[in-house]
């Protein structure tokens, strides 16, 4: 019987916790994102764009699985550790302009893989 990563939370949660392969499919994956604080992040938009999927749908599945995302590293920030990221990312010119959000939402690359395995439109390319 194949586990469906759609429905079974332990089958993802199975994979999300080795970390030898997160680290060989990240090296590998290559989806870019930025290094800030010693990891991978990634914004919604980000994320959609990986995942060929609307901001939309990204936003319903932080609803639907919020509990699951932040335990595998999706993660609101403000406050001084916003400004930081900021600064950062208004230097990247592929990012859109983001000086007045209060907020902003973003992914590890351990929650890019959950919700690669959470989404059922095209984001096959990247499950396992």
């Amino acid at each position: 019987m194949t586990k469906d990563l759609t429905s079974s939370t332990v089958s993802r949660q199975n994979i999300l916790n080795n970390n030898y392969a997160l680290e060989q499919i990240e090296s590998n994956l290559s989806l870019g994102g930025r290094y800030w604080h010693n990891e991978t992040i990634f914004t919604k938009a980000q994320v959609a764009q990986i995942l060929d999927i609307d901001e939309r749908t990204v936003d319903r599945y932080i609803e639907s699985h919020s509990e699951e995302l932040s335990k595998n590293g999706y993660r609101v920030l403000r406050g001084q550790k916003l400004r930081e990221l900021k600064q950062i990312l208004l230097d990247d010119m592929n990012v859109a302009d983001i000086s007045k959000v209060p907020s902003l939402g973003v992914f590890s690359f351990r929650a890019i893989l959950n919700i690669a395995m959470l989404v059922t439109e095209r984001a096959k390319a990247i499950r396992f």
